[in-house]
């Protein structure tokens, strides 16, 4: 998968693991510092591994909770948004829908 965000980033599997403000992420399965409910039991389809950025829970982007504190309790990561691709779709056989 491409390490950057498509959407929402509720489907990005990279391995970021820091905030935007250069905050260490805390372990999903983790307690401390930050106690929270966002388990990876509780939300088994989202790629809750390791400390890696994710969005489980319909967020403006992939986010963590802070391993360094409770302040911020969680932040949002700096991923780059992945490129438009500039391209011809398979389904779009003969060109003719493209507007690159």
């Amino acid at each position: 998968a491409p390490d950057c965000i498509e959407n929402d980033g509720s489907e990005y599997r990279g391995k970021v693991a820091v905030t935007e403000s250069g905050h260490k992420c805390q372990k999903w399965d983790s307690q401390s510092p930050n106690i929270h409910g966002v388990t990876p039991s509780k939300y088994p389809n989202s790629g809750l591994q390791e400390n890696y950025c994710r969005n489980p829970d319909g967020e403006p982007g992939a986010w963590c909770y802070n391993a360094e504190g409770t302040s911020p309790r969680f932040e949002l990561c700096a991923i780059p948004t992945c490129p438009e691709p500039d391209c011809v779709d398979s389904a779009d056989s003969d060109g003719s829908e493209y507007r690159g």
